[in-house]
């Protein structure tokens, strides 16, 4: 069992992760950039390999199963959230036209046909520096949990797109009532809480 930090497939969120840590800690700018590789298992490029040019499904469904339309989001906004698989936000030019330029391949010498990771990124920048990051186990497995604070976060997000508003006050009802499970009089109390 794990748990999804970002909101796409999950075959896709070793590549989101090292772009995400990638571009903290260079502050890259994808005005320089030259090149950008991704790197799959067997098993997550059968899923979410296929080039971004080649996407001709349902625009939501390719976003989210596509590691090339990730990253690029991650490189250009800085964040993957349930935002960006909103159509209008997946017809973005700007993201379009980088995810075209982003070659998704295999680890090298990586042959296992069932795991997800590793997953890797390089990014050749104009200036000749090469910046990669490597991910070997998933962020959200049960051996690299997301912490709390993560967690809620994504909570929080998630409400927003409710079938019906859920109130800050009333998601910190819900978490408050979650942590403290074990001393809730009826576990009823969670129930309505959660009813929409």
């Amino acid at each position: 069992m794990a748990i999804k930090p970002w909101p796409s497939a999950r075959d896709t969120h070793g590549a989101v992760e090292a772009a995400l840590i990638l571009a903290d800690e260079n502050d890259v700018n994808v005005e320089e950039i030259s090149e950008i590789e991704v790197t799959l298992s067997p098993n997550a490029f059968s899923l979410s390999g296929k080039p971004w040019a080649e996407a001709d499904g349902h625009p939501v469904v390719e976003a989210i199963t596509s590691a090339a339309y990730c990253v690029a989001v991650v490189l250009l906004r800085g964040e993957l959230v349930l935002d960006d698989f909103m159509e209008e936000r997946i017809a973005d030019p700007q993201v379009d036209q980088l995810a075209r330029r982003i070659r998704v391949g295999l680890v090298p010498g990586f042959d296992d046909p069932v795991m997800l990771a590793p997953q890797g990124l390089k990014l050749t920048m104009e200036d000749g520096r090469v910046l990669e990051r490597q991910i070997g186990v998933l962020k959200g497995h049960p051996s690299r949990p997301m912490t709390d604070a993560e967690i809620e976060r994504k909570f929080h997000h998630c409400c927003g797109f409710s079938a019906r508003p859920v109130s800050n006050a009333r998601a910190e009802e819900i978490i408050h009532a979650v942590r403290n499970l074990e001393h809730l009089g009826d576990v009823r109390e969670l129930g309505a809480l959660i009813a929409l």
